[in-house]
């Protein structure tokens, strides 16, 4: 009888905070071994539209594939840092996992979030404003997308809550299970914070002096091929069935080929300067908490 993996690390959050750029940088390494999907947010039961495996024995078979040579194994869910319970559900999994976070200016990331919301379909306000706006009436129910991973995940303020999801987290880990990565940090000097972090898992160092951003923010160029990738008509998927058995590709290979002609690469607009005002101050206590925490100084996200 094979021997039972169990992942004994874990990328927690948050997300758009350079999550799959890590993520990939550490797949490559010899000695690593990271899931396929990144995210497959089997602890996040709270979110359970998120979890792309619900079972156990389907989450360990992601882990299947790991040899001998991979002394680290983990996934990228970044999910579960803003989850009550996943948190607790993996530290219940298991007792020694090593955690990272990846953190970044809470205003930058709900406007990230946003847009990353829109380009899946899962956000149909047409501007992050009216989306904000929007959080009250959502959380009773009201004006939801028709397709959502969650709702949870259209209450804004909760997503960049960082220094309660922070406090959270190392009210359940203890601060030598946990690596706290800051997003400025990861751009401005990738390779050294790669390499902290392969120190983090004991892992020995490599050669990698290439880093490629993953993940930048997107929209879609058309937007009924958007549609039909995203939510295709009964018709067009039984078709594309049958089309990938006659060809011998993966449905989820087509849907990714046509995802990546449809997209393009954005620079996001510059957030309305009285609106940005709002979101600092929505964000400010939860800042001042986060840097109390980590022990650095993150004052200049309030400006």
């Amino acid at each position: 009888m094979s021997k039972v993996i169990k992942p004994n690390f874990f990328i927690v959050g948050a997300p758009r905070c350079g999550t799959t750029s890590l993520y990939n940088y550490l797949s490559s390494h010899p000695n690593i071994f990271m899931s396929f999907p990144k995210e497959p947010g089997f602890f996040s039961s709270d979110f359970s539209r998120y979890q792309i495996v619900k079972t156990m024995p389907q989450y360990l078979s992601l882990f299947k594939k790991t040899k001998i040579c991979h002394q680290a194994v983990g996934e990228a869910s970044t999910r579960y840092l803003q989850s009550l319970v996943a948190l607790k559900n993996i530290k219940q999994f298991n007792d020694k996992a090593k955690i990272i976070v990846m953190l970044r200016n809470p205003v930058d990331l709900v406007y990230s979030s946003y847009y990353q919301m829109r380009y899946r379909r899962n956000e149909d306000a047409s501007t992050f404003k009216e989306a904000w706006n929007l959080q009250d009436l959502r959380k009773k129910g009201f004006n939801l997308p028709k397709r959502n991973h969650s709702e949870q995940f259209l209450q804004y303020s909760e997503v960049g809550k960082l220094g309660a999801q922070v406090k959270r987290l190392l009210g359940v880990f203890s601060h030598g299970q946990v690596k706290i990565i800051i997003f400025d940090d990861f751009i401005s000097k990738t390779r050294e914070i790669y390499e902290e972090v392969l120190d983090f898992l004991s892992i020995p160092r490599d050669d990698k002096i290439t880093f490629k951003v993953f993940n930048q923010n997107r929209v879609y160029r058309r937007d009924f091929i958007n549609r039909l990738t995203k939510d295709p008509p009964k018709k067009l998927s039984s078709g594309i069935v049958k089309f990938k058995k006659i060809a011998g590709l993966k449905t989820l290979g087509i849907k990714k080929i046509l995802n990546n002609l449809n997209a393009k690469h954005i620079k996001r607009q510059p957030l309305d300067e009285e609106f940005k005002k709002v979101l600092i101050k929505e964000f400010q206590s939860d800042v001042l908490i986060l840097s109390d925490m980590i022990n650095r100084d993150l004052s200049h996200w309030l400006k």
